[in-house]
């Protein structure tokens, strides 16, 4: 069973998708809906459209309220990479998971540091001014959220 993570349960998760989408991607990517599976422990996903097999999975393990910050910044990130493939058609992971260079060229791109690992073009780095940057914006994002959109104060912030 699939179980949607909404807004008003994580936050920092979508604030975290926009904020990354609006300053590395010229708000290119569209909104995913990011879900729990209930049934595969430590998993969770994002889909891109409404279409189940555009998706990306990801350890759940940086939802958790102890987990470190940098951890979910640094996977909205890399899965913001991979969306971002998707919608442009690019061809960024084989079946298997093995990352492809089309996923190393597109994170350099947007904001990521990326170097091979024993998936392929898997391991990415944040750039700490990046990662600084993306902090400090989603934090005063959440920080004024109180009955306000944060797209409103995200790009209230940026102007």
């Amino acid at each position: 069973m699939k179980t949607i993570i909404q807004m008003r349960e994580h936050p920092a998760i979508y604030v975290l998708h926009d904020t990354i989408n609006t300053l590395f991607f010229g708000d290119a990517l569209e909104l995913p809906t990011f879900y729990r599976d209930d049934e595969a422990e430590g998993f969770a996903a994002c889909f891109f459209r409404d279409d189940e097999a555009d998706f990306v999975g990801f350890n759940a393990d940086v939802l958790k309220p102890s987990a470190p910050f940098d951890d979910l910044v640094h996977c909205v990130w890399h899965e913001a990479v991979h969306q971002f493939c998707q919608q442009q058609g690019i061809r960024h992971a084989g079946k298997n998971g093995y990352h492809l260079a089309g996923f190393r060229d597109a994170a350099r791109a947007h904001g990521l540091l990326c170097e091979k690992g024993a998936n392929g073009w898997e391991a990415t780095e944040l750039i700490p001014e990046n990662r600084d940057r993306v902090v400090e914006i989603t934090r005063i994002v959440l920080d004024g959220l109180k009955g306000r959109s944060w797209e409103e104060i995200i790009h209230e912030t940026l102007d």
